[in-house]
């Protein structure tokens, strides 16, 4: 695995500040349930074959700040926090060291002496809790960043959502019942006909991967130029559980709602102020 040790300021390895603490709030219900947070601030290097580079290194400002899971119960949490570290473009090592994922933009360097460094160039990140019941978390990784030269800056969001009962990551597969993909494109399809901005005929779009479970229901996102040009922005799709729950797996709609078909059992309070 090869990562962009980060320097804070004039340090080697920038050490992220580790925070380890428990959800403990009594209204949210999550016994065995512990997060540690982290955070860093410091500089990465642009690769050599950038547009941007020209005879001399071109180094941007690297931020970021998150809360990742030390333990879920007595589940074996390893892929999950591997996964949340991929979108989040760290690696959070044994040591305490918060360390910056090698990409395509940017190569390992080590920064002794970051005095004199000027840059309009940036790349931060936050990942966070946006949504945590008693039998699903969903995290939120936002990632900006500018390139100086470049016509305008970059930016894109990417969801995880995790079932405790099951201890795995769901993919929006997972949560229909058999055959009904189709009757679900045709619901995201119906909300974007009347877009204008769309670079793809609507009957040609298809569920992207991305995608949100919230308190009331999943939110579909497109990404920057996916479906439509930059000034678009992220495209959000948001469908309700009433619309879905003809599509949704009886135990999924269950499980996310709190209340079966019939809508019996109430659905239980998620906390949705982001971690």
């Amino acid at each position: 695995m090869q990562h962009i040790k980060i320097a804070a300021m004039t340090a080697v390895v920038l050490t992220g500040a580790l925070c380890i603490f428990s959800c403990s709030d009594s209204s949210r219900t999550h016994e065995g349930i512990t997060l540690e947070s982290y955070s860093y601030d410091g500089f990465a290097c642009l690769n050599p074959d950038s547009a941007y580079v020209g005879e001399s290194p071109v180094y941007l400002r690297a931020t970021g700040r998150g809360v990742i899971p030390v333990a879920i119960g007595e589940a074996d949490i390893t892929v999950l926090r591997d996964s949340l570290q991929i979108i989040a473009g760290v690696d959070l090592s044994q040591d305490g060291k918060v360390l910056l994922r090698r990409t395509s933009e940017y190569s390992p360097v080590e920064v002794v002496d970051t005095l004199g460094i000027e840059t309009d160039s940036f790349e931060e990140n936050e990942l966070s809790v946006v949504l945590m019941t008693p039998r699903v978390i969903v995290w939120r990784s936002f990632s900006a960043g500018y390139t100086a030269g470049a016509a305008h800056g970059r930016y894109s969001t990417t969801y995880l959502n995790y079932s405790i009962d099951d201890n795995r990551i769901l993919g929006v597969y997972d949560l229909l019942r058999p055959n009904t993909k189709s009757e679900l494109e045709e619901l995201v399809r119906d909300q974007l006909k009347d877009n204008r901005s769309l670079l793809v005929p609507v009957d040609q779009i298809t569920l992207p991967a991305n995608f949100e479970i919230t308190a009331d229901g999943l939110n579909f996102i497109y990404g920057i130029y996916e479906i439509a040009p930059y000034a678009a922005g992220e495209i959000v799709v948001n469908l309700d559980y009433y619309a879905l729950s003809d599509i949704l797996v009886p135990e999924m709609l269950e499980m996310l709602t709190g209340r079966d078909e019939k809508g019996d059992a109430s659905r239980p309070k998620p906390a949705t102020t982001p971690i």
